[in-house]
C-alpha cells in the first residue's frame, strides 16, 4: 500500500487561506452579530420608550377625572359657572385620551380591558356629575345625593383602576429593561467565547500545521543537502577522472604511464603513500610505481602472486579493502621534518 504523497506547498495554501478567509468569516460574523446586537437594542429601546409613553400619558389621563371632580366640587358649593370650565375642558378630552391609549397598548388585552372598565366607570361619573349640576343650576336639593357617595365610590374605584394600570406598565417597564440588559450581557459573553474559542483553534491548528510544515522543510533541505553531496561527490569522481586521463594522454610506456597516474591520484586523494601494481602474463601482481617510498624501498622491485598478501587477495576478489587503527611496526612515513605511522590504508583493485 503507498503512502499517501504530503504536499507542503499545498498544506501552505490551506494554512494561508484558512488564516486568512477565517478572520474575514469572523469580521463578517462580528458585524453580522454587532449589527444584530444594535437592532435588538433598538427594538427593545423602542418598547421601553413606547411603554414610558404609556404611563406618562396615563399620568396625565388620571389627571382629566380629578379636575372633573374639583370643578364639579367647585360649582356645587359656589353655584359659580366658571368653576364649570375645567370641567368641560376635562370631559371632552377624557374620551379621546382613553381611545389613544387603548390604541397604545392594544397589543395587551388586559390593559384595554382596564381602559375600557375606566371609560365605563368615567360614563356612570358623568350621568352622576351631570344630575348634581342639574339640580344645583335649578337651586334644588343636592346635598343628599352627594352624602350617598356614588360619585365617592365611582371616583375612587377610577382612580383604582389607573393605578393598576400605571403599575402594570410600570412592571412591563422593568421587566423588558431586565431582558434587555440580560440578553445583551449573554449575547456579549457568548460572542466572546465564541471567538476566543475559534481563535484557540486557530492557533493551536495553525501551530500543529506550521510545526508539521516546518518540519517537512527540514527534511527536504537534509534531502537537497544529502543529494548536492552526491552531486559534489560525483562532480569531484567525474572531474578526478577527466583530469586522470588527461594524465595519461601520449604516455604509452608501462612505467611512466603508472608513475603518472600514481602521482596525480596520491595529490588528488591527498594520501602520504602509495604504490601501483599490475598484473603480469603468469598472473603474478608487480609494483611498476611507488608515491612517498624512501630511496631504498622505492628501487626495491616487489611482486606478489596472484592470492598473496593483502594485494593479492584484494586483486583476487576484485574488492576494496580499507585497514584502519594499523600498528606502529606496519609502515613507517618518512619526510624531511621526520618519522611517523599511517592510520589508514586503503587497497583498491
Amino acid at each position: 500500500m503507498t503512502e499517501p504523497i504530503y504536499n507542503p506547498q499545498d498544506n501552505f495554501r490551506r494554512i494561508l487561506t484558512r488564516n486568512v478567509s477565517l478572520p474575514l468569516g469572523m469580521g463578517a460574523l462580528s458585524a453580522a452579530l454587532f449589527f444584530g446586537l444594535i437592532f435588538f437594542l433598538l427594538s427593545t429601546l423602542n418598547w421601553v420608550d413606547r411603554t414610558q409613553h404609556v404611563i406618562n400619558k396615563a399620568n396625565e389621563v388620571s389627571k382629566l377625572p380629578v379636575e372633573m371632580s374639583a370643578g364639579m366640587r367647585g360649582f356645587l358649593i359656589t353655584g359659580d359657572e366658571n368653576f364649570l370650565q375645567p370641567y368641560d375642558v376635562a370631559k371632552a378630552r377624557l374620551d379621546g385620551e382613553l381611545d389613544a391609549l387603548i390604541q397604545l397598548v392594544s397589543d395587551n388585552p388586559a390593559q384595554v380591558d382596564r381602559l375600557k372598565r375606566i371609560g365605563e366607570l368615567q360614563s356612570q361619573w358623568n350621568e352622576f356629575a351631570q344630575k348634581g349640576i342639574e339640580v344645583r343650576r335649578n337651586k334644588q336639593e343636592f346635598q343628599e345625593a352627594i352624602r350617598a357617595g356614588l360619585g365617592k365610590r365611582l371616583t375612587d374605584e377610577t382612580r383604582r383602576e389607573f393605578r393598576g394600570f400605571i403599575t402594570t406598565e410600570q412592571s412591563l417597564l422593568q421587566e423588558r429593561t431586565e431582558d434587555a440588559r440580560s440578553t445583551t450581557v449573554w449575547i456579549i459573553v457568548g460572542y466572546l467565547v465564541f471567538t476566543l474559542g475559534v481563535s484557540g483553534l486557530l492557533a493551536f491548528f495553525g501551530r500543529r500545521e506550521l510545526l508539521r510544515l516546518s518540519e517537512t522543510y527540514d527534511v527536504a533541505l537534509k534531502r537537497q543537502a544529502d543529494d548536492a553531496e552526491v552531486l559534489q561527490e560525483v562532480a569531484w569522481l567525474r572531474s578526478g577522472q577527466t583530469r586522470l586521463a588527461e594524465q595519461m594522454i601520449g604516455q604509452q610506456a608501462l612505467a611512466p604511464l603508472g608513475r603518472s597516474s600514481l602521482d596525480f591520484l596520491a595529490h588528488y586523494l591527498g594520501v602520504a603513500v602509495a604504490a601501483l601494481y599490475v598484473r603480469e602474463d603468469t598472473g603474478s601482481l608487480r609494483r611498476i610505481a611507488a608515491y612517498g617510498f624512501s630511496k631504498d624501498n622505492e628501487d626495491r622491485p616487489q611482486s606478489f602472486y596472484s592470492a598473496e598478501g593483502l594485494i593479492g587477495q584484494a586483486a583476487l576478489e576484485n574488492r576494496v579493502l580499507q585497514l584502519d587503527d594499523l600498528p606502529d611496526s606496519y609502515l613507517t612515513i618518512s619526510s624531511g621534518l621526520g618519522q611517523t605511522a599511517p592510520r589508514h590504508v586503503l587497497i583498491v583493485p
